[in-house]
């Protein structure tokens, strides 16, 4: 049962219900603002910590040639980037990665809104859209080889046809979704079609793209990672291949820790681009 209470600023009883929450402590804040983070941290150090218990030792569990210590993995970082040869393939990969997705914003942005802005081509440029979705990239490889060659061009053309789709699909799907409401309404006031497209489908349509495109960037790395694994002699999956048939498995996950940090400056960046551009959005829980 809902009790009363009253007020400190007059007579007036203002139900419990109602009354504003406290202030949160400093703790509480500190908390909220950095508890994920020190969470996240503590897990990634005890887990080091514990893989160099296991392998760093005289008697490591699994043999160094397939899984390296830590410490190993680092110092190997230090001295792949001293030589050179990690910061080039990093810049290389980098490079083609994103060449490729810039490809993806300037193509498959503007073609999934002209897909979609029509029901009936929308209807008939899905079931296409979804096919090359569905498409390994591994099997386009090969056909991009023999058309383009080995150079830097086929591995572009492969990022950019791994990164189109998921962006063209997740365009035609907010199309849809866009309120009709909204769209009559605009036109009772009055709005030309370009006022439609600028006031309420590119607002409507933002969300949608920004999701695409960080769907995307993951696709993206892993055609880079495919293309190099298959036929480059630069780049950081050309470099896990290499040092793994050397047995230098310490300069093999050196590049793959540099893989995972292209994954995560691409990940957190196109978060924080979303949250910036998409303000209104509540953040997921996952």
């Amino acid at each position: 049962m809902e009790t009363a209470m009253q007020s400190t600023d007059s007579n007036v009883l203002v139900p419990a219900l109602e009354q504003p929450l406290p202030p949160p402590t400093r703790w509480q804040a500190f908390r909220t603002r950095y508890g994920t983070l020190i969470v996240t941290i503590t897990n990634i150090s005890l887990f080091c910590v514990l893989w160099q218990i296991l392998q760093g030792g005289p008697t490591p569990v699994i043999d160094t040639r397939w899984i390296p210590a830590p410490l190993s993995i680092i110092n190997a970082i230090i001295t792949t980037t001293v030589r050179g040869s990690l910061i080039d393939n990093f810049v290389f990969s980098a490079t083609t990665y994103s060449l490729g997705f810039i490809v993806t914003i300037l193509l498959g942005i503007p073609v999934g809104v002209f897909l979609g802005l029509n029901k009936d081509v929308r209807n008939v440029a899905q079931t296409f859209v979804w096919i090359g979705y569905s498409t390994p990239t591994v099997a386009i490889l090969p056909i991009l080889t023999v058309i383009m060659g080995f150079g830097v061009d086929a591995k572009v053309a492969l990022v950019a046809l791994s990164t189109f789709f998921p962006v063209a699909i997740n365009i035609l799907n907010g199309i849809a979704t866009i309120d009709p409401v909204l769209l009559k309404a605009g036109r009772v006031f009055g709005a030309n079609r370009w006022q439609l497209f600028t006031k309420i489908t590119l607002p409507a349509l933002l969300p949608w793209t920004l999701t695409g495109l960080r769907i995307a960037s993951r696709r993206g790395l892993t055609a880079v990672i495919v293309a190099e694994l298959f036929g480059s002699i630069r780049g950081l999956g050309f470099m896990v291949r290499l040092e793994a048939d050397r047995f230098q498995s310490a300069k093999s996950y050196a590049a793959i820790v540099m893989l995972c940090v292209i994954a995560l400056i691409l990940l957190n960046g196109l978060e924080w681009i979303e949250k910036k551009a998409t303000p209104w959005r509540a953040k997921p829980k996952f």
